[in-house]
């Protein structure tokens, strides 16, 4: 019988991998994509930009539900919280990106 991916540790103990009692992971963690911080930037525009198309919006961007939605703006939230900077950075790309879209007509 072949072992799932997840229940065997590559180290452990001297003689062999150890067996470990690890569920696979959610199918919510799996349906968060892992967006780069100008990717969640410009879907976070486009959100914004376009209500009526929220749907669309979260399709484009791989986003399959409001809760790994939420998820994704969790996980944003708490790397902003241990990285001030790089929410310094998320708003500068989130700026350009809005004044780069308005004017596409």
């Amino acid at each position: 019988m072949t072992e799932a991916p997840w229940t065997v540790l590559p180290f452990g103990q001297r003689g062999g991998a150890k067996r470990a009692a690890v569920s696979p992971p959610s199918s919510e963690a799996r349906a968060v994509p892992a967006l780069t911080l100008e990717q969640f930037a410009s879907f976070v525009v486009e959100r914004e930009v376009y209500p009526a198309k929220r749907e669309e919006v979260r399709a484009r961007y791989g986003i399959a539900s409001s809760d790994a939605e939420s998820a994704l703006e969790q996980g944003f939230r708490e790397r902003f919280a241990r990285e001030p900077e790089t929410e310094r950075v998320f708003e500068d790309v989130r700026e350009r990106y809005r004044a780069w879209l308005t004017t596409q007509g």
